[in-house]
């Protein structure tokens, strides 16, 4: 007898929760009503299930380019737009963005796109803004989201940085996974790991879509510790303007798909109350963001075991209030 054969989706799961995020949504949705015009001609970059493209298409957009590379979603995209009722006005590429240069006098105008993840770089915005503003669009162009700033805050989490790091297991020294760890930064839900912020947050990236996107050169960013406390890496959030009022913030206290990004140090560092700890952040290979103390630390981390067990076991999260604060209109 024939038994019903299942495989794995390589479709990533986050695609299921971000089209439930009904915030995201709404403020996507709204933005593009606001802002779309009949006189647009849109680009949208990892169209995805091409929620986007319909939504700029029913705003009454002239035309939209949408692209998404992976093939099974494509497949999903070029059904749901021939189903949406605005299939004439939509184009489904499906390759990257960056493999499609146009004419200069036949450039578009708007771009709108959603490939951002936790620390907005890991999806590959920058590659992709670079070439759209080199080969897609105009030089006047619109955008949707506007600019994002990603903030992060110095973190004691030993429990997060084991997600990334091991030493032994059962009595066997099994550290040379390391060598395969991630050396960026990756996802974590803080509120569901013992944690404690150990200073305010500080704006570590900002993205401003109408612009050339920031090289990889590295550049610091100053923190003050406001606690006695072992450090383990930066967490990260990011606030983002769609324009016409809309906004979408990340930070841990919101509710959202997105999770938090964990950069970690390659080391634990120790730190005392009042101590400026700069930071050098920078990103590898377009997508990961890294982040090293730039000074060498003097304090022994075992002077501040006790503080780390007691303060860890509080699942103490600190709020801080996201710089974009959302409107209502």
């Amino acid at each position: 007898m024939d038994r019903k054969v299942t495989t794995l989706s390589e479709i990533p799961k986050w695609h299921y929760s971000m089209l439930n995020d009904t915030v995201r949504n709404t403020a996507f949705q709204t933005a593009i009503a606001d802002r779309v015009t009949a006189t647009d001609r849109v680009v949208d970059i990892g169209t995805g299930t091409g929620l986007l493209s319909i939504l700029a298409a029913r705003a009454g957009a002239r035309s939209v380019d949408a692209f998404e590379a992976h093939p099974d979603m494509a497949g999903v995209a070029a059904r749901t737009i021939a189903a949406s009722g605005v299939a004439d006005r939509i184009v489904l590429h499906r390759t990257m963005s960056i493999n499609v240069s146009m004419l200069r006098d036949d450039r578009r105008d708007f771009l709108l796109t959603e490939i951002f993840d936790c620390a907005l770089i890991g999806e590959g915005i920058l590659p992709a803004l670079r070439h759209a503003r080199a080969a897609l669009l105009s030089d006047d162009y619109r955008s949707i989201p506007q600019a994002a700033t990603l903030h992060g805050a110095l973190l004691s989490a030993p429990r997060i940085r084991q997600l990334n790091e091991v030493s032994r297991a059962c009595g066997v020294d099994v550290s040379g996974l390391n060598h395969l760890q991630t050396k960026g930064h990756f996802p974590v839900r803080l509120a569901t790991w013992p944690h404690a912020l150990v200073s305010d947050a500080q704006a570590l990236l900002h993205l401003d879509m109408l612009e050339e996107p920031p090289a990889q050169a590295g550049w610091n960013v100053a923190f003050t510790a406001e606690a006695d406390a072992p450090v383990d890496g930066l967490v990260a959030w990011f606030d983002m303007d769609l324009g016409a009022g809309r906004h979408i913030t990340t930070h841990p206290a919101a509710e959202s798909h997105w999770m938090q990004a964990f950069v970690p140090f390659p080391e634990p560092v120790a730190v005392r109350r009042g101590e400026r700890v700069d930071v050098r952040l920078a990103v590898v290979d377009d997508v990961a963001l890294t982040a090293v103390p730039d000074r060498a630390f003097t304090t022994d981390l075992r002077q501040l075991d006790t503080h780390r067990s007691l303060t860890l076991h509080q699942n103490d999260l600190v709020p801080t209030r996201p710089v974009l604060e959302a409107s209502a209109s």
